[in-house]
């Protein structure tokens, strides 16, 4: 673990990063689909770098407008 931790870089999350998750909850509340905090704050953060999310659940970003690609396939 120290090996793999040692060049990583700590950031702390910017404050439009944190409201904009917060605005995405009930927004994804609205449509009855309950998300991960983490999801939501993932996806805020990919919005707010205008970044592509990475994931084996795509599913779980689709209503959270955010551009996702699934290393499974």
């Amino acid at each position: 673990w120290p090996s793999f931790a040692q060049p990583l870089t700590w950031i702390d999350v910017p404050r439009p990063v944190w409201a904009d998750a917060a605005l995405l909850w009930p927004t994804v509340r609205a449509h009855g689909r309950p998300h991960d905090y983490a999801d939501l704050l993932i996806a805020a953060y990919a919005r707010w770098l205008q970044a592509t999310v990475v994931t084996n659940n795509v599913r779980d970003f689709a209503a959270l407008d955010v551009t996702c690609v699934t290393w499974a396939d």
